[in-house]
């Protein structure tokens, strides 16, 4: 896999912020004010990473109304949370310290 992990950190009262470990991706704060978040390969992607391992629709992140943070699958690729690889469209909870 070639694509850099990015982890998760919880900010208190404003959403998550999500820290790449490469300088190629900036990092990215998700809060409440938008449903649902993509992140793939797309040019209408809310998070785009140009990688050919990533799908156009790759994963929807979502901030709930109680503060969890959850990812549903949406590649054909496959999704990775703390290396264990997500079915698709199934949706999991991610926690402080989360790789995905």
């Amino acid at each position: 896999n070639d694509s850099p992990p990015i982890s998760c950190e919880p900010m208190p009262r404003r959403g998550f912020r999500l820290l790449s470990d490469s300088p190629s991706f900036a990092d990215l704060l998700i809060t409440a004010d938008k449903a649902d978040l993509v992140v793939g390969r797309s040019i209408h992607a809310d998070y785009r990473i140009a990688n050919a391992q990533i799908s156009g629709t790759h994963c929807t992140l979502r901030l709930t109304p109680s503060g969890r943070l959850k990812l549903t699958d949406t590649s054909s690729n496959g999704t990775f949370v703390n290396g264990r690889e997500i079915a698709r469209f199934k949706t999991v909870d991610v926690r402080r310290g989360s790789t995905i």
